[in-house]
Formats: C-alpha cells, structure tokens, sequence
C-alpha cells in the first residue's frame, strides 16, 4: 500500500504552507519506506488559483496512490486532494503509527465498501421527486467516500425533481459531468450554518433528470 502525506524535513506531517514536502510511502516488509519526494512550497500570500495550480503539478507526479493522510480536514486543501481522487484522512499522532492506522482503515474501508453507500433522501412528498442530503456532516462523520462516490450512482440512477446539497463547495467535477448527465446548477447560496452553501440541482430540461441507468439505450433525455 502507498500513502502519501505532505511532511517536514523531521517526517512530521505538517500544513501545506510550512516547510516540507509532499511525500509518498509504501511498507515494505514490516516498515514503511518513503519512496518519493515531490518539492512543493505554498505561501499564504498566494491566491487561490496559484496554489491549485501549484498544487495540482505536484500531485500528478504521485503515481498509483489514491490515500492521503492530511492535517487538517477543514479548508480547500482537502477539497482540492478530493478533486485528484485522493481519499483524506486526518493526521493525529507518530507519522509511522498514522500510516499504520490509515493502513488498517483503509483495509476495514474494503472489506465494507459493498455495503450500501449513503444516498439523498426524499423529503416532503416522495412523489415530489425532491431530495437532499448534507455532505458536510457526511464527510466529517470519517467516511472515505468523496462526493462522487456518493452523489454519482444517484444521478445515474436516479430520476429527481430537485437535488438540494449542503456542501462547503460546489464539486469541480460536477463541470466535467452534468452536460453528458442532462443536469445543471439552479443556484447556489449560502447553507445553514453560515460557512457552508446549498447547492440545488435540476435537470437540465424536463420536469425529471434522465439518468443514464434508466435511459434504455436512448441517446438523449426525454423526459419531457
């Protein structure tokens, strides 16, 4: 197994804008070797966009890893590593005792991924085809699922009215898939608690979303 980690020069896993580098290690036998390491240096002063880019350079130089161990699981970090594929988990303790732990999870994450991953549940009438579901406490609850895991076999498979989703930030990838989807943002403002938003989802056209799975063999969306 290969888990990557951004560390300091004392192998202590530390916040992307200290000191250090991003990290990739594997056991090998019965220790855990660092096999690569990826230069990066991020500074608070830079913007967003910078530090994505950056970023993003880094990690496509990580090959055939998708774990993460991470600091700290609030912030654009973690979404940005989500983005790449990667499943994050928090950082506490011995860097070698965190990769044994994240080691173990990831085993028990395996044996358990069969089961049922959570869905948007209806509210309100279920005829109404209007559902919800809150990622923010799905996430911090410590599943590995990352939003495509949970919200994609519902969009191909499901046909819906109104999706509304609780998140910290629109998904990137929801760019990449609503047009083959048929689906599209209807709006985004602020959520519940103030620092996250609600992001409501709707077909493109159509009263109903035709999901992919359900489609039959058509080419198109014909809801009407």
């Amino acid at each position: 197994m290969k888990i990557a980690a951004f560390v300091s020069a004392g192998d202590d896993v530390v916040d992307f804008f200290e000191d250090g580098a991003l990290c990739l290690f594997e056991k090998i036998a019965d220790r855990w070797d660092k096999i690569q390491e990826v230069p990066l240096r991020l500074k608070e002063e830079m913007g967003l966009g910078q530090v994505k880019t950056a970023l993003s350079t880094c990690l496509n130089q990580v090959k055939d890893c998708d774990v993460f161990l991470l600091r700290d699981l609030r912030g654009s970090i973690k979404a940005m590593l989500e983005d790449h594929g990667f499943r994050v988990w928090k950082s506490v303790g011995n860097l070698n005792e965190q990769l044994d732990s994240v080691a173990l999870r990831e085993q028990e994450f395996v044996v358990v991924e069969e089961d049922p991953i959570p869905a948007p549940q209806p509210v309100g009438d279920i005829r109404d085809a209007c559902y919800r579901i809150n990622l923010v406490e799905l996430l911090e609850s410590g599943t590995p699922h990352v939003s495509r895991d949970v919200l994609m076999p519902f969009f191909e498979l499901v046909s819906f009215h109104r999706l509304e989703i609780i998140c910290q930030h629109t998904p990137k990838w929801f760019a990449m898939e609503f047009a083959s989807l048929a689906l599209r943002v209807e709006s985004t403002t602020p959520g519940p608690s103030g620092t996250d938003q609600l992001v409501v989802v709707v077909p493109a056209c159509g009263a109903r979303s035709c999901p992919p799975g359900r489609r039959g063999g058509r080419s198109g969306c014909h809801c009407g």
